[in-house]
């Protein structure tokens, strides 16, 4: 048996990845042991484990692509979307952490909920949706 991998939050707090994860994960999968530094929050790190201790016996199903309306109620499993009910800044922040994780089943769950909130918006409500002002552009 190989040795456990420990993420490390910016924080530089300690998580342990469970081994099922780190098979799921493209880039967990390639570190052999050891501790590996991201740059994500120790609250990210804990929905990114409460996500796949959820599926670790299944994987998350697949997202019915495009998005069919503006609301994911519905169209994906109930713990899913309570899930994924996140403000705007910790989405931006698990989807990112999922990314660099490769971790395709949480990334797909938190695109979806970021097409489904961007979907017929204006510029201005996107601007105010993700906080952006005018003279940060």
């Amino acid at each position: 048996m190989s040795s456990p991998i420990f993420l490390v939050s910016s924080e530089k707090t300690t998580h342990e990845i469970p081994r099922f994860l780190i098979g799921r994960s493209g880039f967990l999968s390639e570190c052999s042991e050891g501790t590996v530094e991201i740059n994500a929050k120790a609250g990210i790190i804990e929905k990114i484990l409460e996500f796949y201790k959820h599926y670790e016996a299944s994987d998350p199903e697949k997202m019915h692509k495009p998005l069919p309306s503006h609301s994911l109620q519905g169209l994906i499993p109930a713990w899913d979307y309570a899930f994924i009910e996140l403000d705007t800044e910790v989405l931006l922040e698990l989807t990112q952490a999922s990314e660099t994780l490769k971790l395709q089943g949480l990334l797909e769950l938190c695109c979806a909920k970021i097409a489904s909130l961007i979907r017929d918006k204006t510029p201005e409500e996107l601007e105010d949706l993700f906080s952006i002002k005018k003279a940060d552009i």
